[in-house]
């Protein structure tokens, strides 16, 4: 079955606390914000919205400079602490933002907003008892406030007392019954042993935001099955195992059906527009492309697709241009990434193609094709032996990937090693029988073996094959079959 996105995304505890980590020390910010405007008890709540101390728009540095001068004009101005403090927090100056903030409660210790900010700012110093004790003194005061059990629920988790955050995680989700407390919830769950109730609050999460792409990457490695609003109807649409034709064809009646709407409907387009780019119908890509981004046009699946079509169709500038906005919406949609790396790569880009492929390989090392464009690119830049390294490594993923045992045998041709090289290319050939590219390679490698001085008379006259040329004898195995 196959979506949008790759269903080799996948996420191991640890990055599972990483993300809730995120999503949790994200909070201050946005608490801070709200505390700003409705906080009764900020005795700076009459400060002016515009004024610079305040003003969330300026960066966080501009932000101390401005709240520095106020505190400098009154020292009494209590909502300066507090904005300084917050954003020292943005600039991980997290003892200067501690003392902000606790001078703050000094002069009002009722305020919600301050004992957020400190805890907050222990919670950065991993002082989490301390944590704890502020969101505590805070939720007496504000006992409605979803986001102060949201917080304290994170700080006890990294004490490992998963019973009183999965507790502070269910108050948070009486309050406001959001996509993200359950998810929270479900990743507490999960970390706790409790696989079921995790399963039941990923599904529930996914009820209520269909496009939570890490409910739903979760939920598929514990086995649940999405609820019905967050899953194709079954059908040859999402089948990679029907015929291509009946791919398309299965994904154009559910749209055309006019039963399906929100999630179902961007993906059921998402996913036409990746079955007609495996056909090599790039126009009706971007026709389905468009399609899906009139639904929602903050979808990376359907910039993603498009960016393919236009790459398919050399149109360079407009891949990039669609690739650039798939990585502003998901940064860490590796696929993107490394497409976005194959354009740098065609425009003789090699710096900005590394980056790319070491970005995409850092999310997801298990796809043998990043290791192999990374290696090709290394090949054009001359770095023989790590060309090679990354051609082997991607053979180790898939001994059946032809593309790799050419790309690593040009290398060796490079460095010299003729025999390895046309073990390669005879590899390709028990793979591809037809690759004529490949014959041409093992003739030549083993002519080099049998007659040394062809070789060397060949590198005196420089047989270099000029990028356009290699460019398009590497295509084909880059093209959709």
């Amino acid at each position: 079955m196959r979506a949008c996105r790759s269903s080799r995304f996948n996420l191991s505890h640890l990055s599972l606390a990483v993300v809730l980590g995120l999503t949790l020390l994200a909070a201050p910010r946005l608490a801070a914000a709200q505390a700003a405007e409705s906080a009764a008890d900020d005795a700076g709540a009459s400060q002016p919205a515009e004024a610079p101390c305040t003003n969330p728009n300026l960066k966080p540095q501009e932000r101390i400079d401005a709240c520095t001068a106020l505190i400098e004009r009154d020292p009494n101005a209590l909502s300066a602490y507090l904005n300084r403090a917050q954003a020292f927090l943005l600039t991980r100056q997290f003892d200067r933002a501690l003392d902000d903030a606790s001078e703050a409660i000094r002069r009002d210790p009722k305020s919600v907003r301050a004992l957020f900010l400190r805890a907050g700012a222990y919670g950065k110093l991993h002082d989490f008892d301390r944590a704890i004790a502020d969101y505590t003194a805070a939720i007496a005061l504000q006992p409605k406030a979803a986001v102060l059990y949201n917080a304290r629920a994170f700080a006890y988790l990294w004490k490992q007392d998963r019973a009183r955050a999965i507790e502070d995680y269910t108050r948070a989700i009486a309050l406001e019954p959001t996509d993200k407390h359950y998810l929270l919830r479900a990743i507490a769950y999960k970390l706790a042993g409790e696989r079921d109730k995790a399963i039941a609050d990923y599904r529930k999460a996914l009820e209520l935001n269909p496009d939570l792409d890490l409910a739903r990457s979760s939920l598929a490695k514990l086995g649940g099955e999405p609820p019905a609003n967050a899953a194709l109807p079954a059908g040859d649409c999402s089948d990679s195992e029907v015929p291509l034709e009946a791919r398309i064809a299965g994904c154009s009646a559910l749209i055309a059906g006019g039963t399906l709407t929100g999630w179902t409907l961007k993906t059921a387009h998402c996913n036409l527009g990746y079955w007609l780019t495996d056909a090599q119908q790039y126009d009706r890509v971007i026709e389905a492309s468009d399609a899906a981004l009139k639904i929602d046009a903050s979808w990376p699946c359907a910039y993603l697709n498009r960016g393919r079509a236009f790459y398919y169709k050399h149109d360079l500038d407009r891949a990039l241009a669609d690739y650039n906005e798939t990585l502003r919406l998901d940064p860490r949609f590796h696929e993107a990434l490394a497409n976005r790396g194959t354009v740098y790569f065609d425009r003789k880009d090699f710096a900005h193609a590394i980056a790319d492929y070491d970005a995409a390989i850092a999310i997801d090392a298990t796809i043998p094709m990043y290791f192999s464009d990374r290696g090709n690119t290394r090949f054009r830049m001359s770095d023989y032996p790590a060309a090679i390294a990354d051609q082997s490594r991607a053979i180790e993923l898939d001994a059946h990937y032809a593309r790799a045992y050419l790309l690593r045998g040009w290398a060796y041709m490079k460095v010299e090693d003729y025999a390895k090289a046309a073990a390669d290319f005879a590899k390709v050939l028990e793979l591809e029988p037809a690759d004529t590219t490949a014959a041409e390679a093992l003739d030549q490698a083993r002519d080099y073996l049998a007659n040394p001085e062809h070789a060397a008379a060949d590198r005196e006259q420089s047989g270099e094959l000029s990028f356009e040329q290699h460019r398009r004898m590497v295509e084909k195995w880059r093209a959709p079959q």
